[in-house]
């Protein structure tokens, strides 16, 4: 798998040598504005820094909701909800592409409501949705009904992506775009990335065990409860950042 992702990277950097740069961006290196030192403007200019903050609640939300949704995912359903490998791999593969197409649609939906308005909704649904879906993932027997639990809650837990980088470029100005939303994306990760393992510390607090052979029935709730912290600091940062879609990029 470490290898293959040599096809991918190869295919990126002959787009990306073949794309020419923006219109903005070279008007702004003909003006000779473009900041030198980017991220020390980031971080001493009180307005900048106030947004890469907020934008970074943002981004620790969604990968927080996605570590522990998509990334958890096959953990959850080998250990917990004890279906084979093979299984598993098969699900994977449709929740997958459930996630491509969550991806594509909220980013669709943004520039129509808004790009905070869809993190918002998205937000509320996995709240409101992901305890009922969890516990029926956990609990039916039928492997169709599994597909369409796990497609369903990481649609709706994980895919709330596709605002992301319009609103990152819309967020920050020419001069440091690409420093601030790199350091706000990737910020994310210093909390979001240790969601399965609190995933883990929750399920073990509950009492469950992934070598126990009998049911617990707080399993998916306590699985549920760590997905909704995620979407909780998603719609926390919806609602303290303004929204971007009208924002003059120049």
């Amino acid at each position: 798998m470490f290898f293959t992702g040599i096809i991918p990277g190869l295919l990126a950097l002959f787009i990306r040598l073949k794309m020419d740069e923006s219109e903005i961006w070279l008007k702004k290196s003909k003006e000779k504005v473009i900041a030198k030192t980017p991220l020390k403007e980031v971080i001493s200019d009180k307005e900048q820094r106030k947004r890469f903050l907020l934008a970074l609640i943002i981004m620790t939300g969604l990968l927080y909701s996605y570590y522990t949704s998509i990334g958890f995912m096959p953990t959850f359903l080998e250990k917990y909800v004890k279906i084979n490998k093979n299984e598993v791999a098969a699900i994977m593969i449709v929740v997958t592409v459930a996630a491509m197409i969550g991806t594509i649609f909220t980013g669709f939906v943004s520039q129509y409501i808004g790009r905070m308005k869809t993190l918002s909704v998205f937000a509320s649904a996995s709240m409101i949705l992901v305890v009922p879906l969890l516990y029926g993932l956990y609990h039916t027997t039928n492997i169709n009904e599994k597909v369409l639990y796990a497609s369903m809650v990481v649609f709706i837990s994980s895919t709330a992506f596709g605002p992301i980088p319009a609103f990152l470029a819309e967020r920050f100005p020419t001069e440091i775009r690409n420093t601030a939303s790199g350091f706000a994306y990737n910020g994310g990760l210093i909390i979001g990335s240790w969601s399965p393992l609190i995933a883990i510390n929750l399920l073990s607090r509950a009492g469950s065990s992934p070598l126990s052979s009998s049911s617990n029935l707080l399993i998916p709730f306590v699985f549920a409860l760590n997905i909704i912290i995620g979407a909780a600091i998603i719609f926390a940062g919806s609602r303290l950042n303004p929204d971007t879609r009208n924002v003059d990029l120049g």
